[in-house]
């Protein structure tokens, strides 16, 4: 195992010689990961592995992505012309 970034509780990964990377845990997958998934400050994944897409405006939200109507809390895709489509 080789820790990176830190050592004791400020440690934030191990890679483990099988390949195996765990930030938070001992992974029992290739990445394993115990907590919340952010990206740019916005959280992605819950820490129960569920999706929480950003709370947008259709204008706001960038092509290909998933996002919560601003205007009516409905789950949107956005595809790449930029045309926002109901999914419930």
């Amino acid at each position: 195992m080789a820790s990176f970034l830190g050592t004791g509780t400020n440690n934030p990964g191990d890679v483990y010689t099988t390949g195996k990377l765990g930030i938070g845990t001992t992974p029992s997958a290739t990445l394993d990961v115990v907590g919340n998934f952010k990206v740019g400050g916005t959280q992605i994944v819950n820490q129960n592995g569920f999706l929480t897409p950003k709370i947008s405006s259709a204008a706001g939200a960038t092509c290909n992505s998933l996002f919560i109507s601003s205007t009516d809390a409905k789950l949107y895709f956005k595809d790449s012309s930029g045309g926002s489509f109901a999914l419930y």
